[in-house]
């Protein structure tokens, strides 16, 4: 997993990701921080921010149509009852959805 400078390089990249914060002595955990806010906590403390990758999800959310959601990794995905695929990039998902729309 990358953390500090890395993981906001990261997220900078590869805008399909979380920035997010680890608990500390003072707060608890932040997620989903802007690069903004990750910078401020990094300039204190970088080994508190860390660069977790999402995934998408290509499911059917009504008849004949399928459509494509950001998940995190840790997410539940029971709820996804008829999933088609999970792919690292929404361009893929987007495409794979296109192909089952047809």
């Amino acid at each position: 997993m990358k953390t500090g400078y890395e993981a906001i390089e990261e997220k900078r990249k590869n805008n399909s990701g979380f920035l997010n914060k680890y608990q500390d002595p003072t707060e608890d955990a932040l997620y989903d921080i802007s690069i903004e806010d990750a910078e401020d906590i990094a300039k204190i403390d970088p080994s508190l921010i860390y660069f977790e990758p999402s995934e998408y999800l290509v499911y059917m959310d009504c008849p004949r149509h399928w459509s494509v959601t950001e998940v995190s990794r840790d997410d539940d995905l029971g709820w996804a009852k008829i999933c088609s695929g999970v792919f690292d990039t929404r361009e893929a998902a987007q495409a794979h959805a296109a192909q089952l729309n047809r």
